[in-house]
Order: C-alpha cells, then structure tokens, then sequence
C-alpha cells in the first residue's frame, strides 16, 4: 500500500463533503472499563476492505484502495449529499460498496481530540 494514495484535489473533496480521515486513530469500545487493555485498538484498513465503500444508518465510509479510511462524520441527509458521496465512491472505491466495517456505528468511539487533529490535518 502506498502511503498517501489519494492526492491533494482528492483529500480536500473529501473533506468538503465531510468526511474524516480515520485509519491509525485508536477506537474505543463499549461495555468495557476505560483502563482495560481490551478497551481501545488501532483502526486498520483489512485487505479486503480496500477499496470498498458502504453507508449505514446514514454514515458513510470509504476505504481507499491504499488502505485510508475515511468516515463522514454527519448523516447522508439529501440527493445532493449522496450524489457527493457516490462521485467518490465511484472514483476511490474500484471494487464497489460493499458490507464492510462502518467505525463508530456500533457503540465504538474515537478520542475527539485525535479527530479534531485530523480534520486539521488528515495526515496527522
């Protein structure tokens, strides 16, 4: 996997259409005590995720073919939003939506200091 693969024009049409860069950032889960080993985890990219996308509830995910994930952090809400999204999907996503891993859709949470850095820089 590449390190950066999406370019520059790319990443800011991204975050234009509001999504969040979110692969390294760590995850935590629910149900478990905060200073658990088993609380938080790394996202990754799996091999078979990439280049996928999906929507669920409303959150959209792409999972770029180099591995990035990025997750709209609002509700797909109009035909405009998700005639955004799909032009991504089509364009970053060779291998089509479908049903993989959407972060935070399942009681999962991120640091919001983390996803504030990264909505500053998707490279952070």
């Amino acid at each position: 996997m590449e390190k950066f693969p999406t370019t520059q024009e790319q990443r800011q049409r991204l975050l234009a259409s509001g999504f969040v860069r979110v692969d390294g950032l760590k995850m935590f889960t629910p149900g478990k005590p905060p200073r658990s080993q088993n609380n938080a985890y790394t996202l990754k990219a799996r091999p078979e995720w990439c280049g996928r996308c999906s929507v669920k509830n409303g959150t959209a995910v792409i999972y770029t073919a180099g591995g990035e994930i990025w997750l709209r952090i609002h509700d797909v809400t109009d035909k405009e939003d998700l005639a955004k999204i799909t032009t991504l999907s089509l364009e970053l996503c060779p291998h089509g939506p479908a049903p993989v891993f959407i972060p935070g859709t399942t009681g999962e949470h991120f640091s919001d200091r983390e996803i504030f850095r990264r909505i500053a820089n998707p490279d952070w």
